[in-house]
């Protein structure tokens, strides 16, 4: 059976963490997506990640929650921001973990050094592709500057080998950006069933 994780990304502090409604799993288009796979008989979860905020976040906690999840060669893994980030490292510390699509929106990994701790000890594995069926990368050119550095730093790695998607209108695919639905994501795993 095919299952699906998608994982959210984090608020600049606490403050703005607690002010998202329902917990950022279950925010922005995440619910839809998440029951728009479930129709299609995937099971799709979407774990709320511990401090998912700047100061606070842990790489190994994270690890902790997410690792409670079965990944296999039926898994589509989806990050958001910060959650893409994650998924890169943990796929590049974890030569063993084998995934069938890797789904990348907005991606952050910490180019600049703003959290060296998350994101400390990380390098892309460009053999990675190895081991992911597939993977695509969604972004948008009016998204913040450390986005597309992280972008720009990842194609450098895999160039051509993953599969783009530029927008020049999404933002950072939040609600406010693009809504409660993700269409364009949906598509895609729609054409792979």
């Amino acid at each position: 059976m095919k299952n699906a994780i998608i994982i959210h990304g984090i608020d600049e502090t606490r403050e703005d963490f607690l002010e998202t409604p329902n917990g950022p799993s279950n925010f922005h288009w995440f619910p839809w997506g998440q029951w728009e796979m479930v129709k299609m008989g995937i099971l799709a979860q979407t774990p709320e990640m511990p401090n998912p905020y700047l100061a606070d976040m842990n790489y190994d906690d994270w690890t902790g929650v997410f690792e409670q999840f079965d990944v296999n060669k039926d898994t589509i893994l989806i990050g958001h921001s910060c959650g893409g980030g994650y998924l890169l490292k943990y796929l590049s510390l974890n030569p063993n973990v084998c995934a069938g699509h890797l789904i990348l929106i907005a991606p952050w990994i910490d180019v600049d050094g703003k959290h060296p701790t998350f994101f400390k000890d990380f390098e892309l594995d460009s053999d990675l592709l190895n081991r992911v069926g597939r993977i695509d990368l969604f972004y948008s050119t009016d998204d913040n500057d450390y986005i597309i550095k992280s972008v720009d730093k990842i194609k450098s790695v895999y160039g051509d080998k993953i599969i783009y998607h530029e927008f020049s209108d999404k933002g950072h695919f939040c609600m406010g950006d693009i809504g409660s639905t993700f269409p364009e994501v949906l598509e895609i795993i729609k054409s792979e069933l």
